[in-house]
């Protein structure tokens, strides 16, 4: 199965224009979901596949994929490289989506030398469905794909979002990320409910505090403490429950609303917390702020290097169309990234970070000053002097980065 080839050697690289145009496509297809709509019209132009792939490989490095359009089918290749010894270390896989009135029509998919009927692959798509959210919801998916049409230059997926649609919407979103969180041993909705009300009553007692590092500091401090207790589950555990607390409470209402009925808020609760959110500060920045908790959210729930990749992506969106790429949101990111890591990977670096960090603390004991890094840097001028992600120049910025979070000493933490 294995094969000493690869089917697809990585070409695309995500730069500005290419998360520009990943970004459109998530805003046309969040527009066909959104309002009352029987039938959205999902589609994807020739020059938006190639910021999939880049997209795709920068998330999963060891996975290179290539989509093709013709006027009879989108052809889907990948391969993905395995850590193994010797030539023969690649998995190739490939499969054509053909025009159809109703549903998927596939060819059969080639997986190394082997070929198998795409009937397989569609059962195996809704079992694990069905095993992440109950119900045999995947037959619903699926049964719901409308007529797909294929040209050169665009393809279609009509999908209908009638009867119960906006239940299973819900029902997924909700379900995948509770699935994450009682994926992790250590943590539980009633210790985060502890730690949600003792940030509550610290608020009622600092209405005035507009410091992020304070806020950490208050709850690594309580970490620190619950640790000692009999009952406890470990320093990662606690410091885990602690920073989901603060992300839940400081990060959007999206990710707020999936646990209002296990983190309820009154209306004055509700209200003082928009007001704290848009205005706390890190290095007298709310951006800064809301950089370094939503990596935060992201690391606890997915992993580092995706929340270091979405916040690479939306920084080179934001050099296309946006405010301009920013190194310095982009250390917030990472900085936001690297603590939870520190605080959960292990007690004893959960120890280490609570030694650090429980107590009062200053902006510098979180981040660093962005000292020498650039910023508004919109696509002409990043495309100039940086062309993408793998350019030396770049890359040089981000060990910049990396010398400056050294400067940190949670950041030095081993």
């Amino acid at each position: 199965m294995l094969q000493s080839t690869p089917k697809v050697a990585q070409v695309n690289v995500i730069d500005s224009q290419q998360a520009v145009n990943a970004r459109q496509l998530l805003l046309r297809s969040y527009r066909q979901v959104k309002g009352d709509k029987k039938l959205a019209a999902f589609s994807i132009t020739r020059e938006e596949f190639p910021g999939i792939s880049a997209l795709l490989h920068r998330l999963y490095p060891q996975l290179f994929t290539d989509f093709s359009l013709s006027e009879t089918a989108l052809s889907v290749a990948a391969t993905l490289e395995l850590p193994v010894p010797g030539p023969l270390k690649y998995l190739n896989f490939s499969i054509e989506l053909l025009p159809s009135e109703k549903g998927l029509k596939l060819t059969s998919a080639n997986l190394g030398a082997f070929t198998f009927p795409a009937s397989w692959l569609l059962g195996l798509v809704q079992w694990r469905i069905n095993e992440m959210l109950g119900d045999n919801l995947a037959v619903d998916l699926l049964a719901r794909i409308g007529e797909v049409k294929i040209s050169r230059s665009r393809f279609y997926l009509y999908y209908s979002l009638a009867g119960n649609f906006p239940r299973w919407q819900q029902l997924a979103l909700t379900e995948l990320v509770q699935v994450k969180l009682h994926l992790m041993a250590d943590v539980n909705f009633a210790l985060i409910r502890q730690y949600y009300a003792a940030l509550l009553s610290y608020v009622e007692k600092h209405l005035r505090q507009r410091r992020l590092s304070r806020f950490v500091g208050h709850m690594f401090t309580l970490a620190k403490e619950n640790s000692k207790k009999l009952e406890s589950k470990g320093s990662g555990a606690e410091n885990r429950a602690a920073i989901l607390a603060l992300v839940l409470y400081l990060g959007p209402d999206k990710l707020n609303t999936l646990f209002e009925r296990e983190l309820p808020l009154s209306a004055t609760q509700f209200l003082k917390r928009g007001q704290l959110r848009d205005s706390l500060l890190l290095h007298n920045r709310v951006d800064l702020q809301k950089h370094f908790v939503y990596s935060m959210a992201l690391q606890l729930l997915i992993n580092s290097h995706t929340s270091n990749v979405i916040g690479e992506v939306k920084e080179l969106f934001d050099a296309g169309s946006g405010s301009g790429f920013s190194f310095v949101d982009l250390l917030a990111d990472k900085a936001g990234t690297r603590l939870a890591m520190l605080a959960t990977e292990s007690d004893v670096s959960a120890n280490k970070v609570q030694a650090l960090l429980a107590g009062p603390l200053d902006d510098l004991d979180i981040m660093p000053f962005p000292l020498g890094l650039p910023e508004e840097l919109h696509s002409p001028l990043f495309k100039r002097h940086y062309r993408d992600v793998n350019s030396a120049d770049y890359q040089q910025m981000l060990q910049r980065i990396e010398s400056l979070l050294a400067l940190i000493a949670v950041y030095r933490i081993q």
